[in-house]
């Protein structure tokens, strides 16, 4: 993705997350994504590492996930490329 796409990516999650959190229960279930056993096994230790960067306590347990904490961390990632992408 371009930079530009990853800053337009960022604050639609941005905003996504916000809009998403002020709901009542929005689990998000992760054996849903179509991901290997592999590839989910992957995504929940780096899913925890960057939660537990906010909540040293947190100890992501099963498939389900609020929906914003998902949009949050993805949030995360795609500014973080951005900053570090040439175009």
């Amino acid at each position: 993705m371009t930079r530009a796409q990853l800053k337009v990516l960022a604050k639609v999650l941005d905003l996504s997350a916000s809009g998403f959190s002020s709901h009542g229960c929005n689990d998000f279930n992760l054996d849903r994504l179509g991901l290997t056993a592999e590839e989910l096994d992957s995504f929940k230790v780096e899913f925890t590492k960057y939660m537990q960067s906010d909540d040293p306590q947190y100890d992501y347990q099963g498939n389900c996930v609020q929906d914003w904490l998902v949009m949050r961390y993805l949030q995360g990632l795609a500014e973080k490329e951005a900053a570090t992408s040439a175009q």
